[in-house]
């Protein structure tokens, strides 16, 4: 997916979502730390943002990951 077109408009908190990503059988999961408004174009959407992959101490877009499945609201997470 190429996201170097995408400009982040704006970002708030995302508390307690996670993004899953499944390989074959195994479930991934991935805590999603903001939520980004973004801009591709005249096309605008939310995707959310992880501190995952190959450079963890840098966000990321969850959906540049591969074998994104969705998001998930995790209740009673402290």
């Amino acid at each position: 997916m190429d996201t170097t077109k995408w400009k982040i408009v704006q970002i708030v908190p995302a508390e307690h979502w996670n993004a899953f990503y499944r390989e074959g059988k195994k479930e991934t999961v991935e805590r999603v730390t903001c939520w980004a408004l973004v801009a591709d174009g005249e096309r605008t959407f939310v995707t959310g943002i992880v501190m995952a992959g190959l450079t963890p101490e840098i966000g990321q877009f969850a959906l540049e990951i591969p074998n994104f499945v969705n998001y998930r609201h995790v209740r009673g997470m402290e």
